[in-house]
């Protein structure tokens, strides 16, 4: 629900840490539900950065992921492989479907669209495809 999420934020970033050091959020807004809420509330960005990446990438970023169960860490096969043969072996993939990341990609896109006409005078685009 976008009311309860956004309320918990601007109620963070209302703090005085926030307020003399200032903030960065990273995956929010994500609707224009959310969105209006923080302008409702005074919350105003000087920047709002969105990263412009084809969706062939994207899926190829969530192919070949996997995590250790014993630390937590995280893998790549292309990005971030283990260099350690124990690690490797004990490695379980982190499975998406096909369908899971289209369908995401198109929520995604969306809610993006939106952002970005909400913030079109502050907006930076930035290419998603760069190391």
């Amino acid at each position: 629900p976008d009311v309860i999420i956004s309320k918990m934020v601007t109620d963070r970033l209302k703090e005085s840490d926030c307020q003399t050091q200032g903030w960065v959020l990273s995956g929010f807004p994500n609707t224009l539900g959310q969105a209006e809420a923080l302008l409702t509330e005074g919350m105003k960005f000087e920047h709002f950065f969105v990263l412009d990446t084809p969706y062939e990438v994207l899926k190829s970023r969530i192919e070949g992921r996997s995590y250790d169960p014993v630390t937590g860490s995280r893998y790549h096969v292309t990005y971030l492989p283990s260099w350690n043969p124990k690690v490797t072996m004990r490695l379980k993939s982190i499975d998406s479907t096909d369908r899971e990341v289209i369908d995401g990609v198109k929520e995604f896109n969306k809610s993006v669209k939106l952002l970005k006409q909400c913030y079109s005078d502050i907006l930076f685009e930035v290419d998603g495809t760069q190391k």
